[in-house]
């Protein structure tokens, strides 16, 4: 994530919705940005928030059986298609570019958000999207 406010909003949303922890790339914006850590509103101090090198991450959390979810455009499933576990991890990407083509290959599933007129939503919107519709299918 670029945009420290979108980074700050994507905290406070997994937050909200009973995540466990956000983890950041190692090329995302600063956590410690002043737009960030307002943004959270107080959220940062109430998850853990880390920075990893996202493809070997990912592959640690597939071993400990976690379901990993890329989003993306390109050859992706509808998100009322999603497969949904109790062990899950969700892949969004940055502003610019998306999510990667090695971890939209790494993960078990890509999922795309249903919607007409535009072709794309701002990261902090698609996630906050996404996390509603997961901790109404499975209990966080």
């Amino acid at each position: 994530i670029q945009d420290p406010g979108n980074l700050g909003t994507l905290i406070r949303t997994a937050r909200s919705f009973g995540f466990d922890a956000v983890v950041t790339s190692e090329t995302s914006c600063d956590l410690y940005n002043e737009k960030v850590l307002r943004s959270t509103q107080g959220a940062v101090f109430q998850i853990p928030v880390v920075r990893r090198n996202l493809s070997d991450y990912v592959s640690s959390l597939q071993k400990q059986g976690v379901y990993v979810i890329a989003t993306t455009l390109a050859e992706a499933d509808p998100m009322k298609e999603m497969n949904v576990s109790d062990k899950m991890a969700v892949i969004l990407g940055n502003e610019g570019n998306g999510v990667s083509l090695e971890l939209q290959k790494q993960a078990d599933q890509r999922v795309r958000i249903e919607m007409s007129g535009f072709e794309s939503l701002n990261v902090a919107v698609a996630g906050g999207i996404l996390m509603y519709q997961l901790q109404k299918q499975v209990k966080i």
